[in-house]
């Protein structure tokens, strides 16, 4: 997984390389991604001070999880 700061989206690869999901949303600067042990994908969006949890499945939202720093 790689998060594109200059396109604004997440994108999802398999373990050899190919692209399985791209995760567009409301993002404006997604800084960092993550997986859970529940397959969830989490993306850090430091301009928007927040983080969206997303099904790996098909990237939809499924949480958001406000705050400020």
């Amino acid at each position: 997984m790689v998060s594109d700061y200059g396109c604004e989206n997440v994108k999802v690869f398999s373990c050899f390389g190919i692209g399985r999901l791209i995760i567009c949303g409301d993002f404006e600067y997604p800084r960092g991604v993550a997986t859970t042990e529940a397959d969830l994908i989490l993306v850090l969006d430091s301009e928007l001070g927040r983080v969206t949890v997303h099904s790996s499945t098909d990237g939809s939202i499924l949480h958001t999880l406000q705050g400020t720093y």
